[in-house]
């Protein structure tokens, strides 16, 4: 899970470093959108549901 937790602090520091660039959002707002709550767990739940289908796919691609 470090590999994961660096990927994504990474990440989020490049889009910070990178915000109101070119008319791209300002670090505020992207830091509010962070703190709302409305989207993580739709997230969390596909990417547990993609968890477990990804794998049995890999088993058909294999012809396993």
């Amino acid at each position: 899970m470090a590999v994961i937790d660096s990927m994504a602090e990474l990440s989020a520091w490049a889009h910070l470093r990178s915000g109101g660039g070119q008319k791209s959002v300002i670090a505020d707002d992207l830091i509010a959108f962070g703190n709302r709550h409305d989207w993580q767990l739709p997230l969390i739940d596909l990417a547990q549901c993609e968890a477990q289908v990804a794998p049995a796919g890999k088993r058909i691609a294999r012809g396993l």
